[in-house]
């Protein structure tokens, strides 16, 4: 029978003296430490005070950072601006503040899709972050969602009710999808919240967009000059505001305060920088107005070579394809006016609510050759407004298409006998070009 190496009492004897010699080990090297200044040992210098030191350091780094580049996007560097908060975000892949930063200069930079990821990696760490959800709802239009658009700023706002710059935004979200009794609840609302003086004016110029997209030309036009009035010249809202009076004055048929109002615009905004906070659209309506004014002075190759280069940036503009198409109408081309009404109707324009709408439609059946719709729109047109002078001189113009000889005489002594001095000399300009005396 083996005998065992280690009966109990061995086993145990065996333990102790292991234990025995760890001890002796770790007084010795206790006592090197001490004699070295090992500062890790040191009374008040602990391993997490170290951490946190170097845990100050690289915050007061990524501060510093964040400033200067903060500092240049204040100055308008936005890449110089980019650089600096990639650094820190190496470093630190969720600092909010080089998010925001960097976020912010992308969209400056108008580069939306790269700003896109920033913005949701943003707003995975701070859900309500305001400016990011604005910015994304930015992002939404440039892009044509207008569904998320109005969401993400509806989400801005349900972060910050209270918050002016939410409220304006809404509002202004609200407008531009045709929602305009929501529209001018959260504009009043912002109003009422005690704005800047540089707020009030933007206040103002939205709600005058909102009453000018409800065809309330009147209302639209006291709040630009109100807003004006506060003499802001930040930014861009003084810009928007004579921008706006110019198609005011021209739905109004006040073609010489238009022309005005344009050559303050042009002089104040030369290169479109009105575009970069507002779209491209703004160019494209630019370019309409401009054909407008050469319409009403009957300049017609002028008024289409406008009214295609507003629909090179815009190619699905609804007012853009009828313009050119009544133009080329009056230049008795109907089959290129076919093609305008044609693209016009592929973007499904609602039925008509109000005389403008109704007027538009009876162009666009003129030219597509059906008498009785024609009519049937003019007409109903000038029950909503029998003195409507301008509406008259559109029937006269589809009688004169579909030869109605009889009604296109009455008309015409109709809209003579009320329309200005400069409006007579362009009738008998037209006529003549139709070849009709």
């Amino acid at each position: 029978m083996n005998r065992k190496i280690f009966d109990n009492r061995g086993l145990l004897r065996f333990i102790l003296i292991v234990i025995a010699v760890l001890a002796v080990h770790g007084i010795v090297l206790w006592l090197i430490s001490r004699s070295s200044g090992d500062p890790a040992s040191s009374p008040g210098t602990g391993v997490g005070e170290i951490s946190t030191r170097r845990g100050e350091k690289e915050r007061a780094m990524w501060t510093r950072i964040n400033e200067q580049g903060e500092e240049f996007l204040n100055q308008g560097k936005n890449r110089e601006a980019i650089e600096l908060f990639e650094r820190v975000l190496q470093l630190n892949p969720g600092n909010v503040r080089a998010l925001t930063g960097k976020s912010q200069a992308l969209m400056n930079l108008h580069r939306w899709e790269e700003a896109m990821p920033v913005l949701e990696q943003l707003l995975k760490i701070q859900p309500d972050h305001v400016d990011a959800l604005l910015n994304r709802s930015r992002v939404y239009l440039e892009r044509g969602d207008l569904d998320n658009y109005v969401k993400s700023r509806r989400q801005a706002h349900k972060a910050a009710p209270d918050m002016v710059r939410t409220n304006l935004e809404l509002g202004r979200a609200l407008a531009w999808v045709k929602k305009d009794t929501e529209s001018l609840e959260y504009l009043n609302r912002a109003m009422n919240l005690n704005p800047t003086i540089p707020e009030k004016a933007a206040i103002l110029t939205s709600t005058a967009f909102t009453h000018k997209l409800r065809r309330e030309p009147e209302k639209a036009e006291a709040l630009l000059k109100e807003s004006l009035s506060l003499g802001v010249t930040q930014g861009d809202n003084h810009i928007q505001c004579y921008f706006m009076l110019v198609g005011i004055y021209l739905d109004q048929n006040r073609d010489d305060e238009a022309m005005k109002m344009m050559d303050i615009y042009r002089r104040m905004d030369p290169d479109f920088q009105l575009a970069r906070f507002m779209g491209r659209e703004i160019i494209a309506t630019h370019y309409r107005n401009m054909g407008s004014l050469s319409l009403h002075r009957n300049r017609l190759e002028e008024a289409e070579q406008y009214y295609s280069r507003s629909l090179e940036e815009e190619p699905d503009n609804r007012e853009g394809l009828m313009e050119r198409a009544f133009v080329r109408l009056l230049q008795n081309r109907r089959e290129d006016a076919k093609i305008d009404v044609n693209n016009w109707l592929a973007t499904r324009p609602p039925a008509p609510r109000i005389s403008q709408e109704m007027e538009q439609f009876a162009i666009a059946h003129t030219v597509l050759g059906n008498r009785e719709k024609a009519l049937t729109f003019i007409n109903r047109a000038l029950e909503m407004e029998p003195e409507n002078y301008r509406l008259v001189g559109t029937r006269a113009l589809i009688s004169f298409t579909f030869d109605d000889r009889e009604q296109f005489e009455k008309d015409l002594n109709f809209y003579l006998s009320h329309c200005s001095e400069d409006e007579r000399e362009n009738v008998e300009i037209l006529l003549k070009r139709l070849g009709n005396v």
